[in-house]
């Protein structure tokens, strides 16, 4: 019996929710701050439609009475985002779950990079210690995110890898007409998200133009909302590319699909990404991937050389030097392609729900046999 405590309707744990449910797990999920401006306006649905077993809260107390049998479930608690609401919501939460002993879990990717990290280090240490003595274990978003574990101090014993597995590819659907009106007989970068300094999207319009220059059998296909005010389109212009870059805008999230159909190589080059949900929807759709070593999701979906390429953070060398193996051997799309298929196949929301199940009772074994009362500091 389980209960995910998440903070609005997700699309990308849709997926990995109905696989639980068809291992036969009994589950409920409750949304606490519903789908923000900032999401909607990322092609989020704003009110979707709920299943029986979803739940759309406004206090914990509501909650409880919905899920009527809360203390029997195990409940998976996430970092402490979704805003100001959402931290006093999950530590109050998180007070009650220990307060009547009810087995729960964190559900994290790893915290941001530089002094946001060290500002939030002596909550981080806390938070590890009431891990240890409360929690049954930690799932963290692949391995960075085990790493920010660790130097939290919570015990590697009960912490494992489960990571986001959004709906895969759908091949049922049409290329989308902007994306391949434009594209016509080039081939095509692709890069899905939002348009911002975080993603790494004036590092990837430097690097395209350095890799390609203005020639026309490769394009850029930027799919998303652009936050730079017209900037990415400026810097495009004086580096002579901005004929062969798409800037197509926001899809929903039902199109995303029409969208991969499109593109020859998916590219992430962020900053940094506690994981980075396209690269599992480019790997199910059989593209080649590029990603910085920032993002998450790379040191699990990348093998590089073999599906793609892990480039330095930043690095405007880097990315264009992986750009430019595919530029000079085309048909290494198809290969890498194939192979991003069957890794994919690892990271699929069935085997997902299989990781899930069985870390839990193997926790939970550990638990009975090494709990009185409390668990030990």
């Amino acid at each position: 019996k389980l209960l995910i405590w998440t903070p609005m309707p997700n699309h990308h744990h849709t997926a990995f929710h109905q696989a639980l449910l068809k291992k036969g797990v009994d589950l409920h999920v409750c949304y606490f701050t519903g789908v923000t401006k900032h999401r909607i306006q990322m092609g989020w649905t704003p009110e979707p439609h709920l299943e029986v077993w979803e739940h759309d809260i406004s206090s914990m107390e509501e909650a409880f009475a919905d899920v009527s049998d809360w203390r029997e479930r195990i409940h998976f608690v996430p970092g402490c985002g979704g805003g100001l609401r959402g931290s006093l919501f999950l530590r109050s939460l998180i007070r009650k779950l220990c307060e009547c002993r009810v087995n729960w879990v964190h559900w994290s990717e790893r915290g941001g990079p530089g002094i946001h990290w060290l500002l939030s280090y002596p909550k981080y240490r806390w938070y590890a210690q009431l891990i240890n003595r409360y929690a049954l274990g930690a799932f963290g978003q692949g391995e960075l995110a085990l790493r920010d574990f660790q130097l939290w101090g919570i015990r590697t014993e009960r912490t494992a890898i489960l990571t986001y597995s959004p709906q895969p590819f759908r091949a049922d659907v049409s290329p989308d007409k902007t994306c391949i009106s434009f594209r016509g007989c080039a081939n095509a970068f692709l890069y899905l998200g939002s348009l911002c300094n975080r993603k790494g999207i004036d590092i990837l319009i430097k690097a395209f133009a350095s890799a390609c220059g203005a020639e026309d059998h490769w394009v850029l296909l930027l799919v998303g909302k652009d936050y730079s005010s017209g900037e990415y389109c400026r810097l495009a212009n004086r580096l002579g590319v901005r004929e062969n870059i798409l800037f197509r805008g926001v899809i929903t999230a039902g199109e995303i699909s029409s969208a991969l159909l499109c593109g020859d190589v998916l590219v992430l080059p962020s900053r940094h990404d506690g994981w980075g949900t396209t690269l599992n929807e480019g790997a199910s759709a059989g593209l080649p991937l590029i990603a910085s070593d920032a993002v998450g999701a790379a040191y699990h979906l990348i093998e590089p050389s073999l599906n793609g390429f892990r480039v330095t953070g930043g690095s405007v060398a880097s990315l264009a030097s992986a750009m430019s193996t595919y530029i000079k051997m085309p048909d290494l799309c198809k290969t890498h392609g194939q192979h991003s298929r069957r890794v994919y196949s690892h990271y699929s929301p069935e085997r997902n729900a299989e990781r899930a199940v069985l870390t839990l009772h193997s926790w939970l074994v550990m638990d009975k046999s090494s709990r009185s009362g409390v668990r030990e500091d």
